[in-house]
């Protein structure tokens, strides 16, 4: 972008003819549009732009659980998942692109997630999580809870409970009526109680619940 002295009589901000203009600290900046492109997008352009926008519309939903793995530093946990999403978990070639759930990452963390667990639709509407409670260490409070994030690929939709149970319950019933006769994708994970430290996100599966 050039700063420009007297091109125009005013200050102005937006397009004009073939240029754009910007007033940043009352100066005058003015860029020009990009010349049109001639040749048709690569089928490999096509295939990233599809990526891009497939993890972005699977991703933004879950923005609230995505927020637990957001870095002091700035590292935004919604952009790491973007980014893991596009590189491991969307499989084929345009425009026969899927999402391979079982390597979705939702974040990584430094908590221990139990050894064993398991899941099952125990009534209606209902999702049913157990789990094991080992001997704890520094890195493995049992006031940690768990957070699950559930989504249904049919309707695109999402639910997700982010502060549910400590880990000494060892079991957490959750209300997914909504979702009730339907086929469900299931991630969860633990986070401290004061929401400093979180555990790597793990792919439950998926359940058709009842």
């Amino acid at each position: 972008m050039k700063y420009q002295d007297n091109s125009f009589p005013f200050l102005f901000s937006g397009k004009i003819g073939n240029v754009v203009g910007r007033v940043i600290n009352g100066k005058q900046y003015i860029s020009k549009l990009p010349s049109p492109r001639k040749s048709k997008p690569t089928i490999r352009e096509l295939e990233i732009r599809r990526k891009f926008a497939m993890a972005i519309r699977f991703l933004k939903q879950a923005v609230p659980v995505l927020k637990k793995y957001n870095e002091l530093n700035g590292k935004s946990g919604f952009n790491k998942a973007v980014s893991h999403l596009i590189r491991h978990a969307i499989q084929g070639t345009h425009p026969d692109q899927r999402i391979d759930f079982s390597q979705v990452i939702l974040g990584e963390g430094i908590l221990h997630n139990p050894r064993t667990y398991h899941m099952r639709s125990s009534a209606k509407g209902l999702l049913e999580f157990g789990w094991t409670c080992e001997m704890m260490k520094r890195s493995r409070s049992k006031s940690d809870r768990i957070f699950v994030l559930v989504y249904n690929e049919a309707t695109h939709q999402y639910k997700y409970e982010l502060s549910g149970p400590e880990r000494r319950e060892r079991q957490f019933l959750m209300n997914v009526s909504r979702f009730s006769g339907q086929q469900i994708q299931v991630w969860f994970g633990f986070s401290s109680a004061n929401g400093a430290l979180v555990s790597n996100s793990v792919y439950a599966g998926s359940i058709k619940v009842i």
